[in-house]
């Protein structure tokens, strides 16, 4: 088996970038991943791929089919996704390119809405059947023959997929069967008895079942907070540029250490609460990725502040006001970066930690 060494992780499994398909799940280094939402056929030797990032961002780049990635999970639902336009990352034109040639958009609804607008009233009735039509076939086309249902044995529980959003009537049904809506898992769930494994076979005409196959996640090391450290010489040259505001020299790798280690305990405490692999792998990877992206950005910004000092520090003399007021915004992003990632650390953590309180409340209803 091959296998690649990554970042914070170690060795993983890994399989040549012409073995990727649409749904896969791919590991980067310190544990971060993103969604392959499409593949393209760029040359004889060279791929395409547009992902979904942590971020909630969609990126396009280039990969050889001989490089090694490392795929944690297949075949995940990506019916959701359809960029219009995506960040490139590759290539000579990088920024926003539009991508919708791609991920083409059904508007026909939308079109005869539109023209229900503009008609008289002797065409009203017509426009009206038309829509009713429309909207019936689509009904009918909403069948359970491709769903299929599966035993979450983890959670005791039955789950019900289906391709496309089922009609009322299978709904009501669902619901008067204690079935509800996961909206993270895109399936139907209810804890398993005769009555929801039998609603469930009949739902999916009784295609065969489905059970989840224990899926094995890497294993994060977090306990790795005294490798974030900042270089000494740059913390003096930092302090230098702006002395004159300060009594006594700040310690910014202890202070990074520190900030580290209260969200290394929180998300500790939260994992507690669980024994789901996938929360703990999930948890772990934000908690790496927030502490890789921090630590780099505080260093691009104590790196700023001691390529621009302070005016206070130079005097005023031959300042170049509007190359001055560059630096502060610059100073300001940088920031604001440090305070959005901490605060996306913080959503994290509460988002996991209402997942295990919902899973929690799952198990024992």
């Amino acid at each position: 088996m091959k296998t690649i060494q990554l970042q914070s992780v170690g060795h993983v499994p890994a399989v040549e970038a012409s073995e990727l398909r649409e749904g896969d799940v791919r590991m980067y280094n310190f544990g971060s991943t993103s969604l392959i939402v499409k593949v393209i056929e760029k040359s004889a030797k060279t791929l395409t791929i547009i992902t979904f990032s942590e971020e909630g961002k969609y990126y396009m780049s280039d990969i050889r089919k001989t490089t090694l990635v490392s795929i944690v999970e297949r075949d995940q639902d990506i019916t959701s996704h359809h960029p219009q336009e995506v960040y490139n990352v590759s290539g000579k034109n990088k920024g926003m390119v539009d991508v919708s040639e791609y991920f083409p958009v059904v508007e026909e609804v939308e079109v005869i809405e539109a023209q229900e607008e503009v008609v008289t009233e002797d065409t009203e009735l017509n426009v009206q059947k038309e829509i009713n039509y429309i909207e019936e076939a689509t009904t009918k086309s909403r069948s359970v023959k491709n769903a299929y249902y599966q035993l979450n044995n983890e959670l005791n529980g039955v789950e019900i997929y289906f391709n496309d959003k089922p009609s009322e009537e299978v709904r009501e049904q669902l619901k008067s069967n204690r079935f509800r809506w996961s909206r993270n898992n895109k399936c139907w769930y209810a804890k398993q008895s005769d009555n929801t494994i039998t609603l469930a076979k009949r739902l999916t005409e009784s295609q065969e079942e489905k059970t989840i196959t224990e899926v094995s996640y890497p294993e994060i090391e977090i306990n790795d907070i005294e490798s974030y450290t900042i270089d000494q010489s740059l913390q003096d040259r930092e302090h230098d540029s702006g002395w004159i505001f300060r009594s006594s020299k700040r310690d910014h790798s202890k202070e990074v250490q520190d900030l580290f280690s209260s969200y290394t305990d929180k998300v500790t405490d939260v994992l507690k609460n669980t024994e789901s692999e996938y929360i703990i792998y999930k948890l772990k990877q934000s908690l790496q990725y927030f502490k890789k992206s921090y630590h780099q950005t505080y260093i691009s910004f104590l790196s700023h502040k001691a390529n621009n000092p302070s005016w206070a520090v130079t005097g005023r003399g031959n300042l170049n006001v509007s190359k001055y007021n560059k630096s502060m915004n610059r100073e300001d992003n940088l920031r604001n970066k440090l305070f959005e990632l901490t605060s996306n650390m913080d959503s994290n953590i509460k988002k996991y930690s209402n997942k295990i309180k919902r899973e929690n409340k799952f198990k024992v209803s």
